[in-house]
């Protein structure tokens, strides 16, 4: 595996009333209470994971300190957690593993490893793609073809903007991070991909599962 750097230098502290902060190079980002220490533990890493570790493209070293104790962590951008002494791999045949769509009102697709979606998702000339998802949208806040995704041989999703006329953006436990035009991200586990203000719920799949 190879050496996290030390830099950027990032710390998680939670307080006893679920109250906590996250602090990145001296700069304090406050989380407000939440109901209880795990539902602050989350949105802190959720935090830690989208302003740092996506920011960075690579994983981050993380001073945890809560009402359990202190221990030393490494945040990857696909919003997994391990021990700082932990070579942390998805479980799994990850080269065979696959994702679902699901939007809030249930509609999934079929396991895919690429998916283009939008109101009528059209690939680009060339462009080869699985799966075309296609979202009704009476408020118009998806494009016709919004973004895509892909699936690597680790089994981190990628999201790509198609630049989409709302914009595409990733929430992950209370913490928002919007894409620029064009640009991709790695989807954290348990991320909520927003096309617009529309939700897309996105669930790994491994073969087993299917």
């Amino acid at each position: 595996m190879t050496a996290v750097p030390d830099f950027p230098r990032v710390t998680v502290t939670i307080h006893p009333d679920a109250s906590g902060e996250v602090t990145i190079q001296g700069i304090s980002h406050p989380i407000p209470a939440r109901a209880d220490i795990r539902a602050a533990r989350q949105a802190a890493l959720g935090m830690v994971t989208l302003r740092a570790a996506i920011a960075l493209g690579r994983p981050v070293r993380v001073t945890a300190h809560d009402p359990d104790g202190t221990w030393p962590l490494i945040v990857h951008p696909d919003g997994h957690v391990t021990a700082a002494d932990i070579d942390h791999s998805p479980a799994g045949p990850a080269s065979d593993r696959t994702f679902r769509l699901r939007t809030r009102d249930g509609r999934t697709s079929e396991p895919t490893r690429s998916a283009l979606i939008g109101r009528n998702p059209q690939p680009a000339e060339g462009e080869t793609v699985q799966t075309l998802f296609a979202i009704y949208d009476t408020g118009r806040q998806v494009s016709k073809t919004h973004a895509r995704l892909d699936i690597d041989d680790r089994g981190s999703v990628t999201v790509t903007d198609r630049d989409s006329t709302n914009g595409t953006a990733i929430r992950l436990h209370g913490t928002r991070r919007p894409l620029r035009a064009g640009a991709s991200l790695v989807l954290p586990h348990e991320a909520t991909l927003l096309l617009g203000d529309l939700e897309l719920v996105v669930e790994l799949e491994s073969p087993s599962e299917e």
